[in-house]
């Protein structure tokens, strides 16, 4: 039987261009396989070789300086929520007269509700530094609808030619934008100021 023809050639029997187009399809493999290397394992940088894992993110350790700073606000938060204690009740007591006053038509009352309401504006513009975020722009928000209710209502008495219906009306709906705006905030009842005293006076109970 006659042997098989053999269905290869060496690479001495390719001609140049065949070895040519050999070198260029391998050349394209390794381009290949090299970009799934690093797309899988990401680029190689100074630290680590290619091919290593991904460095994992270190935890925050309670006591840690990166601790710290993650409780931080929370804390600082707290206490500004204490220091707008006092102004912020004082404000929303002055502004249940207001309403009362209004309601009941009692220029006499409505008067002296007017300037208290638009003094406590003032002292709770001046509880101290705002904070950044979300309870900060509230707090600015209601405290400037306060002020106009305050300004509006005292237009009442200082001879202004708007009806005082108007003004009534302008003064009312300035002072629900104010509960609009506070509702975000922290309820009232939920902020102690003692907490701005926070570990002042040790645990409760202790004894000398």
């Amino acid at each position: 039987m006659a042997g098989r023809r053999r269905e290869y050639r060496t690479w001495e029997e390719l001609s140049t261009s065949e070895r040519r187009r050999g070198l260029a399809i391998l050349g394209g493999v390794g381009v290949v396989a090299v970009g799934a290397v690093v797309w899988v394992f990401g680029p190689a940088d100074d630290a680590s070789p290619m091919g290593a894992p991904r460095p994992v993110a270190a935890e925050v350790v309670a006591g840690s300086p990166a601790a710290a700073a993650a409780t931080t606000p929370t804390a600082d938060l707290t206490a500004w929520y204490a220091s707008i204690s006092g102004p912020r009740g004082d404000l929303t007591a002055a502004e249940a007269s207001v309403r009362q006053a209004i309601s009941e038509l009692n220029g006499m009352a409505l008067r002296p509700a007017c300037a208290l309401l638009g003094s406590r504006a003032a002292d709770a513009q001046n509880a101290g530094a705002v904070p950044d975020g979300d309870a900060g722009q509230a707090w600015t928000k209601g405290l400037t609808a306060y002020q106009q209710a305050a300004h509006s209502c005292a237009e009442l008495f200082d001879g202004t030619q708007v009806a005082p219906e108007t003004l009534r009306a302008d003064t009312t709906a300035a002072l629900d934008a104010a509960d609009q705006a506070w509702a975000a905030l922290e309820p009232a009842d939920a902020v102690s100021p003692a907490l701005a005293q926070g570990g002042a006076a040790g645990p409760a109970g202790a004894t000398s």
